[in-house]
């Protein structure tokens, strides 16, 4: 029996999110090592420390939406 899927992953692992998208495992980290891509925006690491790219996050980012800028102020104040 094929297992039916009823909700699309949010969180995938770098290698999965450079598989879907075409980065490289090295250009991900860059976005991440630089501060390109924000930490609970973009990204989440996972109780076991595995780096988790958020795709919903990744979408606002390549739409160029200011969700990420927001977000970034809030982590600064907090």
């Amino acid at each position: 029996m094929e297992a039916v899927i009823t909700r699309p992953v949010r969180y995938v692992q770098i290698d999965q999110f450079c598989a879907m998208t075409g980065y490289t495992d090295r250009a991900v980290r860059s976005k991440i090592h630089e501060g390109v891509w924000i930490e609970g925006v973009h990204y989440r690491r996972a109780p076991d420390r595995h780096v988790l790219i958020d795709l919903e996050g990744y979408e606002k980012w390549v739409e160029g939406q200011r969700y990420a800028s927001q977000a970034l102020s809030r982590a600064k104040a907090a």
